[in-house]
C-alpha cells in the first residue's frame, strides 16, 4: 500500500507541475494542501501569496521567498514574521505597521543589526 501511494504521489506531482499557470492557480485555490507538491520553479509570488492566504503554514513550502512577497505576507498576518529567516528592515516595518505587537517575532540577530540602523521602524506610532 505504501509503495502504491508513493507511485501515485510521484505521478500526481508530474501532472500537477505540467499544468498551465492558470490551471495551477485554480487547483491551489480549490485545495491549498497541494501547494506542497508544486515544483519550486513554478512558485510565483502570486501562487505563493494565494497558498499562504489559504493556509498560513504553506509558507514552509516556499523555497525562495522574495522580499516583496514577505512584505505582502506580513502586512496581512504579522505572525508570519516569526517564520521568515531573512528578516529585512522593510519586512519588519511592514509587520509592525499593522501590528505593533509583532515585535515579539523579530529575530534577535535582526533586532541588533537591522533595527539599530533603521530606528524609524520603532519610532513611528509604536510604543515599545
Amino acid at each position: 500500500m505504501a509503495a502504491f501511494d508513493c507511485i501515485r504521489k510521484s505521478d500526481f506531482k508530474k501532472h500537477l507541475n505540467s499544468l498551465s499557470d492558470e490551471e495551477l492557480y485554480e487547483i491551489i485555490e480549490y485545495n491549498n494542501q497541494l501547494f506542497a507538491y508544486v515544483d519550486p520553479s513554478r512558485q510565483t509570488d502570486k501562487l505563493c501569496l494565494l497558498a499562504v492566504k489559504k493556509n498560513i503554514m504553506n509558507y514552509k513550502h516556499i523555497i525562495n521567498p522574495t522580499e516583496e512577497l514577505c512584505i505582502e505576507l506580513v502586512a496581512q498576518n504579522s505572525y508570519l514574521l516569526s517564520l521568515i529567516t531573512n528578516q529585512t528592515p522593510k519586512i519588519i516595518q511592514a509587520a509592525l505597521k499593522n501590528d505593533p505587537y509583532a515585535k515579539v517575532y523579530i529575530q534577535p540577530k535582526c533586532n541588533s543589526n537591522c533595527l539599530r540602523r533603521k530606528s524609524i521602524i520603532l519610532s513611528e506610532k509604536n510604543d515599545f
